[in-house]
């Protein structure tokens, strides 16, 4: 594996996001995560003063607050990945907040400089 120089992920706590209800159903202390890949050379002025990240989506993770029958979980993950189908995710973010929060080195099997083929990687082995 090969340690990307520039790109990296964050993982990013989306449960406010999400419907209330289908949160609660999730049980206490569930978490809805959200995974984004990134450029660290990329910064975007989308304002005058303020560089942003252009965040790539790369998935969702469920983190139920209690434990859920072989069926819920399908039906939950399904649930999640209709709403992947239907919603993109990609958006800018400051690098001021990208850059507080917990970040990763993105591992491949060879260099590459290309989101693209940092997607199709994690699309195959998620991080």
């Amino acid at each position: 594996m090969v340690t990307s120089k520039h790109f990296r992920y964050v993982k990013i706590d989306e449960t406010k996001y999400w419907d209330r209800d289908f949160v609660r159903e999730l049980g206490p202390k569930s978490k809805i995560i959200a995974t984004y890949a990134y450029d660290v050379n990329e910064r975007i002025y989308c304002t005058k003063d303020v560089p942003s990240y252009f965040l790539y989506y790369m998935g969702t993770e469920l983190v139920p607050g209690r434990n859920l029958t072989n069926s819920e979980l399908e039906e939950y993950k399904h649930l999640i990945l209709d709403n992947e189908i239907y919603n993109d995710h990609a958006h800018f973010s400051p690098c001021s907040y990208i850059d507080q929060l917990t970040t990763h080195p993105v591992k491949l099997r060879k260099h590459t400089d290309y989101i693209g083929t940092v997607i199709q990687e994690y699309q195959e082995n998620p991080w």
